[in-house]
C-alpha cells in the first residue's frame, strides 16, 4: 500500500506542479520543483502505482500447491504472478524507452541517434518536440 501511495502522490503532485507552471509560462519547458529533479515524475508515480498494485496483488496470484506436488505443479502456480509481471515490466519498458529516446511522445519508435552533450545526459536530435527544442535552450 505504500509503494501505490507513494507514486500515487508523486503522480499527482508532478501533474499538478507542470499545470501551475504551464498557467504561468505556457512557452517554457517546466523545470521546477519535482521536474527539475526528474526529466519525468509522472511517469515514474505511475511506474509506482503499477508496481504496487502488483505487490499488493502478488500473495492472492500464487496458487496453494498440495504437500505431494511435483515440481510441475510449483511452477505451474506461480503462472498467474509471472503473467502479472508484465504489467509493470512494459510499464518500465515505455518509461525507459520514452527517457532514452527510443520512443517518442506518440508511441513511435525513433532512430537511435542519440548525442550525448556534456558527456552527461543523452540528447535526441530526432523526434524533437517544441518542449524539447525548449529544454535545449535552457541546457547550459
Amino acid at each position: 500500500l505504500g509503494v501505490y501511495s507513494v507514486g500515487l502522490i508523486i503522480e499527482t503532485t508532478a501533474d499538478y506542479q507542470k499545470w501551475i507552471f504551464k498557467t504561468q509560462n505556457p512557452a517554457t519547458f517546466c523545470n521546477a520543483r519535482l521536474w527539475s529533479i526528474s526529466q519525468h515524475p509522472n511517469w515514474f508515480g505511475n511506474l509506482l502505482i503499477w508496481f504496487g498494485i502488483f505487490i499488493l496483488n502478488a500473495p492472492a496470484l500464487i496458487e496453494t500447491v498440495p504437500v505431494e506436488g511435483t515440481l510441475w505443479d510449483t511452477i505451474w502456480g506461480f503462472r498467474r504472478l509471472v503473467l502479472a509481471c508484465l504489467s509493470p515490466a512494459f510499464m518500465s519498458y515505455l518509461f525507459n524507452g520514452q527517457a532514452d529516446g527510443f520512443f517518442d511522445n506518440h508511441g513511435r519508435a525513433c532512430q537511435r541517434k542519440v548525442y550525448w552533450r556534456s558527456g552527461l545526459h543523452p540528447i535526441r536530435r530526432d523526434c524533437q518536440q517544441d518542449y524539447f527544442k525548449a529544454f535545449l535552450n535552457n541546457v547550459d
